[in-house]
């Protein structure tokens, strides 16, 4: 039997939405035709500190390189050789920056924003962990050397020393910076909930509720995820776009309420991602059937227990049931009376508009349609 996969009609929405993003908006006080300059910083001072002194104070933990916003150590040796001879040479190197704030004892400590992966190198050549390389004998010269490798490797001599440790490097000194980056944190949101959404991904058969001790746990995981779950995540993102700017397919993301919560758009990319072997208009009317039954349940759309519980109770079902689920909805008739013919046809016209990702290129098969599934 045929079953079209038209888009269910779309029920009016007559009550507010409360959702996460509401404490985004702004005071209704403010003129938005009123020139304003809003949580300006005080003015950067910009100061030229030699590398002796920068090492000392990374030494004495009077320099902070691993905030929670900073990467680890990245660059690869070679880089950080290039690097030292870049000091050692007189080439251009970016400012330092950093964010100047207290201890609970009162001691300034410079909080690094920009520069991790500089000054981490410059303090592992300072320690002797990696060398000084000439660019035409390639021979390497060690700043230090412990007594087991005297005699094998060759250390700088002192006049060497002194040209590193005496180089001035400009750093620039945000006073005002420190309070922003430890509390406002809505930039991070975003980040968030593709984190959030990745995660439920990745815990499956098991139906996680996202929090952030379980996100950081399972961020903080020493082993890279697999390279086809990658590839799985990065094809779901590009069928998430894909059907946002598919006109034939995005009403369930864009007339249903007034905005899309932030819970919503996490269980959508798990739902894609169930689903992801299904036909791009399956999934588009999965996610409307999705966002009506949450709503009809309701009227608080957040991350919290019950909202979670009953998403993964309705991606259960239409992993089981989707022909099913999808039929037994009210549908617009004017859609049905075209046939799936016709909407197999929109879906290959559409096709020169869909994002192209590298990780989504190969042709998905069909999921097998014996019971069960990713839930079995």
């Amino acid at each position: 039997m045929d079953v079209d996969f038209a888009q269910p009609k779309l029920e009016p929405d007559t009550e507010p939405e409360l959702d996460e993003l509401d404490e985004d908006y702004g005071s209704e006080e403010d003129r938005p035709e009123v020139f304003k300059i809003r949580d300006a910083l005080e003015e950067p001072v910009r100061v030229n500190m030699s590398i002796n002194e920068i090492h000392k104070l990374i030494h004495d933990g009077s320099v902070d390189l691993n905030p929670p916003y900073q990467r680890d150590v990245v660059w690869p040796e070679s880089k950080q050789i290039a690097l030292i001879d870049s000091l050692f040479r007189n080439f251009y190197i970016p400012p330092i920056v950093f964010a100047v704030t207290e201890d609970e004892e009162g001691q300034t400590i410079r909080v690094c924003v920009d520069g991790k992966q500089r000054l981490t190198s410059i303090q592992q050549f300072c320690d002797g962990q990696i060398p000084h390389k000439d660019i035409l004998t390639k021979h390497q010269f060690w700043y230090t050397l412990p007594e087991t490798h005297r005699g094998v490797r060759t250390e700088l001599p002192e006049w060497g020393k002194k040209l590193f440790s005496s180089k001035f490097i400009t750093c620039t000194v945000e006073g005002g910076l420190s309070s922003v980056l430890q509390w406002d944190t809505k930039r991070g949101r975003d980040f968030q909930n593709i984190a959030y959404l990745v995660c439920c991904c990745a815990s499956l058969p098991t139906e996680a509720i996202p929090t952030a001790q379980k996100m950081e746990k399972w961020l903080s995981r020493s082993d890279a995820p697999a390279e086809g779950f990658k590839a799985d995540i990065k094809g779901v993102l590009g069928d998430f776009l894909s059907i946002a700017y598919n006109k034939n397919l995005n009403s369930g993301l864009m007339e249903i309420g007034s905005r899309l919560a932030p819970v919503e758009f996490i269980y959508i990319g798990v739902l894609l991602y169930v689903l992801r072997r299904r036909r791009l208009d399956e999934r588009a009317a999965a996610i409307t059937y999705l966002r009506q039954s949450i709503r009809k349940q309701f009227k608080d759309i957040r991350i919290n227990s019950s909202v979670c519980k009953s998403l993964w109770a309705i991606i259960r079902d239409l992993e089981n049931n989707l022909s099913g689920l999808i039929s037994s909805s009210s549908v617009d008739g004017d859609t049905i009376s075209k046939g799936r013919k016709r909407k197999k046809k929109d879906d290959e016209e559409d096709d020169d508009d869909r994002p192209m990702f590298n990780g989504h290129t190969k042709k998905a098969q069909p999921r097998s349609r014996k019971k069960g599934g990713i839930f079995s």
